[in-house]
């Protein structure tokens, strides 16, 4: 990984939440702007060091830049209802680095989560034998007069 591919990367983020933002002048605050320059190269290498089992690095960059992206929307976002929000934080690398860290955390979460669920369901026996029984108790039901037949046309 390039160090001067990785800043303009981190550098496109940055033009990418400020021509969103609209007619604001500065949607992120002077100082978040010269955190996020600092923190972004550790950025790539950080998320690259915790998949690097799983993908390349160019993954591991594009998926940094996802997430930094939304801690930057997110921080400008506060600064906009806020007012002195910038201000009002004392380390602005390091709060910057944190967010990114926890967004990260919670992907790597859900991402754990979503490959589980898709393993214990292909894991799972594929008889049909569930199926038949559920379509022989709707027929029963049915010819009881128990359950609408219009309830189960559709399906």
């Amino acid at each position: 990984m390039q160090l001067r591919e990785t800043d303009s990367y981190g550098e496109w983020v940055i033009r990418k939440v400020q021509q969103e933002a609209g007619g604001e002048v500065n949607p992120l605050p002077a100082e978040v702007l010269t955190a996020a320059r600092v923190v972004w190269p550790r950025i790539p290498s950080l998320v690259a060091s915790e998949i690097k089992r799983e993908g390349s690095v160019r993954k591991a960059e594009t998926l940094a830049a996802d997430i930094w992206e939304g801690v930057l929307r997110s921080v400008g976002r506060a600064a906009r209802r806020n007012g002195n929000y910038a201000s009002s934080i004392r380390d602005p690398e390091s709060y910057l680095l944190v967010a990114f860290q926890q967004r990260f955390r919670r992907f790597q979460k859900t991402e754990n989560r979503r490959r589980h669920q898709v393993s214990v369901r292909l894991s799972k026996p594929r008889s049909g034998l569930g199926r038949g029984r559920t379509r022989q108790r709707i027929v029963g039901l049915l010819k009881a007069g128990k359950v609408k037949e219009s309830a189960y046309a559709a399906g």
